[in-house]
């Protein structure tokens, strides 16, 4: 796999540390390619970089704006399909064991997504904007 593809990945799936990993390694240090193997990638992973690496992209987050934030879940389960804002999928997935929800697949959706929120299409980062976590709505 290439970095790319493993970029693309993280940037649909919402691993915001893979993602800041990536780019600052690409196109802040230059050291990587988009087109290296992913493989690269694990020595920045070792022990020995753990504690300067974190510290490297604490600040490479903060000057780009990376922020974690409440992600709408798409979980479906016995026919139905529920909406969820969570932190992680582990989340979404507690969230909807305590409200009774089977849950066979859950899948975390972009920002940019529309839904039907009380009878208008809006985008799910606007429904996320101001509120906790627990059920959006479903159908």
């Amino acid at each position: 796999m290439f970095i790319k593809e493993l970029f693309e990945r993280a940037t649909h799936e919402g691993y915001l540390d893979l993602q800041a990993l990536i780019m600052f390694l690409v196109f802040e240090k230059k050291v990587l390619d988009m087109e290296d193997s992913a493989d690269e990638l694990y020595l920045y992973y070792q022990e020995k970089h753990s504690k300067r690496m974190n510290n490297e992209l604490i600040k490479y987050k903060e000057k780009m704006n990376m922020k974690y934030g409440f992600r709408a879940f798409e979980v479906t389960g016995d026919g139905k399909t529920s909406y969820i804002a969570a932190f992680s999928e582990e989340q979404a997935r507690y969230i909807a064991q305590k409200n009774l929800l089977v849950t066979e697949k859950v899948r975390w959706c972009r920002d940019d997504e529309l839904m039907t929120y009380k009878g208008k299409d809006v985008t799910l980062g606007s429904v996320l904007k101001g509120r906790k976590a627990g059920i959006l709505g479903g159908f």
